[in-house]
């Protein structure tokens, strides 16, 4: 897998990988990947060399000692081999806990942990719709919503009541504009969600379907 990803790396409007000046060194940093890294500049017939090595540090090595770790620990308890007949996310279910807990997608306890501020009330409309619509999410959808809003795809242990900061609901201004035009955008540092006061309930799905959606990967929506 990882060699097909590498093989569609390129680069926009004809330019060449020359031009990004790139050395064999961590970048933002003076670390070598190999020796005499810092004289070694990346071209195209040594990119995936490069790119080889960056990834090794950054998925491998950089994180080597916490990986170690976690095997001494998790041997005290039983082989580290028995995960070999897990999937990842059976993994992700047995270390960080269930995310799907029914209790923490209810109403009550949305409206007792998410809080309307800035333009929105306990009483505004797009704040209760907003609670309708995270009630009625599936358990995919509820992944996707809080990796937009928070950056991670599962709730603290806890729930909702120990997010650190609380997630706010603030209304978004778009000055004299329709704010039926606009998406929501998040400060997800913070669990700080801009909405527009939208107009209807339908408004609403449409706009978080879609933010949700295009939002998983990048930053635009910030």
């Amino acid at each position: 897998m990882k060699e097909r990803q590498l093989e569609v790396c390129h680069l926009r409007n004809g330019a060449k990988v020359e031009d990004l000046y790139l050395f064999y060194v961590i970048p933002g940093t003076d670390i070598e990947l190999k020796p005499k890294g810092r004289e070694l500049q990346v071209t195209e017939s040594n990119l995936t060399e490069y790119l080889h090595l960056l990834l090794d540090v950054f998925l491998n090595k950089s994180v080597e000692k916490q990986i170690n770790a976690f095997k001494k620990g998790f041997n005290r308890i039983a082989s580290i081999n028995y995960l070999k007949v897990l999937k990842s996310n059976e993994i992700e279910l047995m270390v960080c806990g269930n995310n799907d807990d029914e209790k923490e997608w209810t109403a009550q306890n949305l409206k007792e942990n998410i809080i309307p501020a800035h333009g929105y009330h306990e009483t505004s409309s797009t704040y209760l719709n907003l609670i309708e619509y995270m009630v009625k999410l599936d358990k995919e959808s509820r992944r996707q919503f809080l990796s937009f809003v928070t950056g991670s795809p599962r709730l603290p242990f806890g729930g909702f009541k120990n997010l650190k900061p609380k997630m706010n609901i603030v209304r978004k201004n778009e000055g004299k504009e329709n704010p039926d035009l606009y998406l929501p955008s998040v400060m997800t540092c913070q669990n700080f969600l801009k909405i527009p006061d939208y107009s209807s309930m339908e408004v609403l799905i449409e706009k978080f379907d879609t933010a949700t959606r295009e939002g998983q990967e990048n930053f635009t929506l910030s």
